[in-house]
């Protein structure tokens, strides 16, 4: 996993900004995509986006990026 709890991220697709929550990480395993094309495998954390109010969504770790980066 790239990401503990506790790590600023960023969504890579909007922009937003979040902490990663005192959730369990989940592995999700690899299965078909969307094309029919086997997809790999990845990490899942619970964010909790800045002004949702400490409510969390799931997001894959290929849709974050750590703040230092963003």
């Amino acid at each position: 996993p790239c990401f503990q709890v506790g790590d600023r991220v960023c969504n890579k697709a909007s922009g937003r900004w979040g902490v990663i929550a005192d959730e369990p990480m989940l592995w999700v395993e690899p299965g078909p995509s969307p094309s029919g094309m086997r997809g790999e495998g990845h990490w899942s954390y619970a964010v909790a986006w800045d002004g949702q109010l400490g409510l969390t969504i799931r997001y894959a770790e290929y849709l974050l990026d750590p703040e230092s980066v963003a």
